[in-house]
């Protein structure tokens, strides 16, 4: 079989032109690649700077409460040490106002820079509330000046002042709170935008991809394909018209052993990328655990800090009845259950002590949280653990195969005793997690459904311990518990 002169990809510079399309395909997907990272990086630079502002805003309002608080207690005769909040009053007003003039001037000087680019609606707001501002601002300026520093006493220009800050306490806080709202839309209007960038980065990828197989490797296949047709069936010929061409049928028999040899490495190769590929995904997964978990604490959980100490600025003998005043307390509680609940999330997707104390101090403060939070026993033995800091990912898959294996013991076993053991010796890295439940067949539980929760979870620890170059076992049946054993080389640090 003769190759088809009029196909244009079996001529003479068929290399070439796939060289030229494999190294535009390539050019491409990387120049778009590096624009797109850059704005994406833009972008995300904008959005922590937009975080900030929505902080910095919010803080308005609790600065306001703070100075009228302090106004009322240095004008209430019943008050004890006025001095203090005088002080307190002078070190706050200060900020108030610069932060106020920064967020209308565009531009924020507190400990670093921060360039505010304020929308038309936020300039109108900023404008409608400026006069509001001012009036509550002046007035505290003139009870601050015109008080006696001594006797404290109050006369009828500080009862009028008074009275009109009280009045406009309340349309300023309405005001400011039109404006956190906007500044928070604003910032989820950017994050949208930013994640409409990445899908269309992902779609030229792809759309780039699936043209680079379509025109460069689709075609080189095929004449891959018709050469070796046309050498099998040449060898075919060779054999019945002379017997003369056994050595050169020989030849080609070695030839085509060398060919499968290659192909053998090159799927291997294909394995072994793969397997890079997806400890690069599971690296990228944790670095995103690591970023998420460090906004949560920094981000959410300092806010509700700032509302928790907001609620707890506030008098609950200042409600009048008992409903009001309960709601109170239970307002108060919720906000400290979810200041738990999102440090427990925060730890869950990546605690710091990992990073910087290593696997065997974060599983014990991995036991001791879990512990805190059921009525199990839950106990860490290190006894036969050498101090040793591990290659990064060695420790975070130790420290995901103890999370899930405790997790599947405390949700599926009844146990009421579960350890965790870490040790080492000359060669090898030993995490044990035993606890004596009711146990379970695990052959039973490999042939379940794939969707299946409990297979999932022995999946995953064999997956992390496969891409670290370990191994999982299980022991378990009815009634005697369940141990799971990781057992990982250290030689893992010294291969990759």
């Amino acid at each position: 079989m003769k190759p088809d002169k009029k196909d244009p990809l079996l001529g003479r510079n068929l290399s070439e032109k796939l060289t030229h399309l494999y190294m535009v395909a390539l050019t491409a997907i990387a120049l778009f690649a590096v624009v797109g990272q850059s704005a994406v990086q833009y972008s995300l630079t904008t959005q922590i700077s937009t975080s900030s502002i929505v902080n910095i805003s919010g803080k308005q309002r609790m600065l306001s409460q703070r100075a009228i608080k302090n106004l009322l207690l240095i004008t209430d005769s019943s008050t004890l040490n006025k001095q203090i909040y005088l002080d307190d009053l002078e070190k706050i007003l200060p900020l108030w106002q610069s932060t106020h003039e920064g967020l209308k001037a565009g531009e924020l000087n507190l400990d670093t820079k921060i360039i505010v680019n304020n929308s038309k609606a936020l300039n109108t707001m900023l404008a409608d509330i400026d006069p509001v501002f001012y009036r509550i601002y002046n007035n505290i300026e003139l009870i601050k000046n015109r008080i006696d520093k001594k006797t404290f006493a109050v006369d009828d220009t500080i009862k009028k002042s008074m009275q009109i800050i009280l009045n406009n306490e309340l349309i300023f806080l309405k005001k400011q709170d039109k404006i956190v709202f906007q500044y928070d839309i604003e910032a989820k209007a950017k994050v949208e935008s930013l994640k409409k960038m990445e899908f269309s980065l992902l779609a030229f990828t792809i759309i780039v991809l699936v043209l680079e197989g379509l025109f460069v490797f689709r075609p080189a296949v095929r004449y891959i394909r018709r050469t070796i047709k046309m050498l099998i069936q040449e060898e075919n010929k060779t054999k019945l018209i002379n017997e003369e061409l056994s050595l050169v049928n020989a030849s080609l028999k070695e030839a085509k052993m060398e060919l499968l040899d290659a192909e053998k490495e090159k799927l291997l190769q294909q394995v072994n990328e793969q397997r890079i590929k997806s400890i690069s995904i599971v690296q990228g997964q944790e670095e995103e655990r690591k970023r998420i978990a460090k906004e949560l604490h920094d981000g959410i959980g300092q806010l509700l800090t700032t509302l928790k100490m907001t609620f707890e600025n506030i008098n609950s003998e200042s409600f009048e009845l008992d409903k009001e005043k309960r709601r109170f307390r239970e307002g108060k509680e919720l906000i400290q259950d979810t200041i738990n609940e999102i440090r427990n999330i925060s730890f869950n997707l990546m605690p710091s002590v990992l990073s910087d104390f290593g696997i065997a101090s974060a599983l014990k403060l991995l036991c001791n949280q879990t512990a805190h939070n059921t009525i199990k026993m839950i106990t860490f033995k290190d006894s036969r653990w050498i101090p040793l800091r591990l290659e990064k990912n060695v420790e975070i898959g130790l420290y995901r195969i103890a999370q899930e294996a405790l997790n599947n013991a405390i949700k599926y076993s009844e146990a009421d005793e579960i350890t965790i053991e870490l040790g080492r010796n000359e060669d090898m890295i030993e995490l044990s997690i035993i606890d004596d439940g009711k146990g379970f067949h695990v052959n039973a539980t490999v042939e379940q459904p794939a969707k299946d929760t409990k297979r999932n979870g022995l999946s995953n620890m064999e997956e992390r311990a496969e891409m670290i170059g370990g191994t999982v076992s299980i022991l378990s049946n009815d009634g005697i518990g369940t141990t799971v054993k990781a057992i990982i080389p250290l030689q893992y640090e010294q291969q990759n």
